[in-house]
This record gives C-alpha cells, sequence and structure tokens, in this order.
C-alpha cells in the first residue's frame, strides 16, 4: 500500500514495503528517481540492521552465525503505518519470526517522515525490547533524478558541501567491502564535486571527515536538493557502475560495511550501535527543495 502526505508544497509518497519513499513532488516536479530497473529497481530503501555488505554475507554472535544480505532485512520487510497526519507518517516494524532468524533481538523500528515547508525531515527510531544490548547500523539511500525535472544533462550537475572540506575517501575491494585504507580526496575550491559518470566505475564513493550538508545543483536551473546528515557520521555517493545512470543516490550511513579479511562478531562491529534495556536510539536527516 502507498501512503500520501502533502502540505501544499512538497507531496509525499511512503510504502508499507520497506517504509521507503516512493515519490517526491515539488511543485508538480518529479524529484525521487523513480526504480527503473535498467539501472536500480529501487528508489530509497532504509538500511537496517546493517549498511552494505558483511563478510562472506554473514556475522556472528555469542558464537552462532547469522546469513544477512545487504543493507539488511528492512527493504524487504512491510512496516505498518502506525500514525499519519496531514504532513506526517510514521512506519514501524516489530521483531518476528522472520527477523529472528537472521537477527536474535528483540526490538521496535520505526522511520519517521514530517513535510515542514520545503523539507521532508527523515527519522529513524530504534527501541530495545529485550533485557539484553541489541546491537545495529542504520542509513539512507534515496535516489534523485539526474538531471532535476529534465533541465540539462548529468554532467551539467555538481554537489556542493557546505563548507570547506578536508574528506577522506574510504577504501574499498572489490566485493565492496572494507580495505582498511582512507585517501584525501579533493574538491573544487574546496566544496564542489562536479558529476560525471565516470566517478562511479568502481563503484560508490564513501567519505568521512565530511561537512553536514550537501547539495545537488546545476547552474542551468534553480532547481536543487540538499541532503543535511548531522547525526551520521559517514556520506556516499553512488549510481550503477559503469552505466549512463540518470540519477544519484545521496546516502547518510552511520556506520561502514565489513572488512574484506574478516567476519564480524557484531558486538565488536565497527561503529555498531549498542542500545541497553528499554533504551532509544534516535537519528534524524532530512531533503530540502527548489
Amino acid at each position: 500500500m502507498i501512503h500520501t502526505i502533502n502540505n501544499g508544497i512538497i507531496e509525499l509518497s511512503v510504502a508499507d514495503s520497506g517504509g521507503e519513499m516512493m515519490s517526491i513532488k515539488y511543485t508538480d516536479a518529479e524529484y525521487l528517481w523513480q526504480g527503473d530497473p535498467q539501472y536500480w529497481d529501487e528508489r530509497a530503501i532504509n538500511l537496517f540492521p546493517v549498511n552494505g555488505r558483511l563478510k562472506d554475507g554473514k556475522y556472528t554472535y555469542e558464537g552462532n552465525s547469522y546469513k544477512m544480505g545487504i543493507h539488511g532485512f528492512i527493504k524487504r520487510s512491510i512496516l505498518e503505518c502506525v500514525e499519519k497526519t496531514d504532513n506526517s507518517m510514521i512506519f514501524e516494524l516489530k521483531s518476528n519470526e522472520m527477523t529472528r532468524a537472521e537477527y536474535p533481538f528483540e526490538f521496535l523500528y520505526r522511520v519517521g517522515y514530517e513535510l515542514k515547508d520545503n523539507s521532508i525531515v527523515i527519522t529513524y527510531n530504534v527501541e530495545n525490547l529485550q533485557s539484553k544490548p541489541i546491537y545495529f547500523c542504520l542509513g539512507g539511500h534515496p535516489g534523485f533524478n539526474v538531471p532535476l525535472d529534465g533541465a540539462g544533462e548529468f554532467s551539467d550537475y555538481y554537489l556542493e558541501f557546505d563548507c570547506v572540506a578536508q574528506l577522506k575517501r574510504i577504501g574499498f575491494d572489490k566485493a565492496c567491502l572494507l580495505s582498511g585504507e582512507k585517501f584525501p580526496y579533493s574538491l573544487k575550491d574546496g566544496r564542489i564535486l562536479p558529476l560525471a559518470h565516470s566517478l562511479f566505475d568502481d563503484d560508490a564513493i564513501f567519505f568521512e571527515d565530511m561537512c553536514s550538508a550537501i547539495t545537488l545543483r546545476s547552474a542551468i536551473t534553480e532547481r536543487s536538493v540538499r541532503v543535511d546528515y548531522k547525526d551520521m557520521k559517514y556520506l556516499g555517493l553512488w549510481h550503477k557502475p559503469r552505466s549512463d545512470a540518470p540519477y544519484i543516490c545521496i546516502e547518510p550511513w552511520q556506520a561502514m560495511p565489513s572488512y574484506g579479511d574478516r567476519i564480524d562478531d557484531i558486538t565488536t562491529k565497527q561503529d555498531v550501535i549498542a542500545l541497553n534495556k528499554g533504551e532509544i536510539y534516535q537519528n534524524a536527516w532530512s531533503i530540502a527543495l527548489t
């Protein structure tokens, strides 16, 4: 089922499946990638309880091994819309038989969407429903049309950070797992990354030590997309490698995939969130449109 809200500025549609945004319209223009399977058949998946890939597709907990696919199971779960107003929606998933088979923890996951003027605020809440700690990672993976509303070509667009950034690019191996390397990454005028399809010939680009916001824009249109992610440690950029894909994913992540040389114990995984009994973790990011 698709749920839609409209504040007179933005119209947002979200599916029960994955609690995934399906459409973002501003002044009648579609900003969200619409899932063309030639390139990428998803649109704006939510990541939980892992980001990216696990080494050999598995992790361990208390001596047991568990299999889990890329980006976790929220994206392939049916969430319940538990609250809806004129300008907000909240979707939730509670631990169940399916989740316990690959993630042996009791939890309540919620993703909320709120329209504020020309912005969408996306808020993740995770609650521990068991007596022992639970462990997880999370993030967002929205794709945006490039060009915006058909104005120009992909190469007419650029990404602009909201400060002069001293970026570090995070190294990946050929399996898209962490290599352990990090590299300085230069920007035009310290802030601008011109877009080119060749940027993604080796798959995604991930940064740390970045600013807290980035804007997709072009000199030939007033339309833009700004993503703010102050609660997130990493930022990813991606489209289908070695293609002319007409979109870009701007991905705020709280944690990275596994290292290529080890299978993670989830309790000691890099950047994993450990949440004690009764605690609630919250993380918010936003999308602003012009």
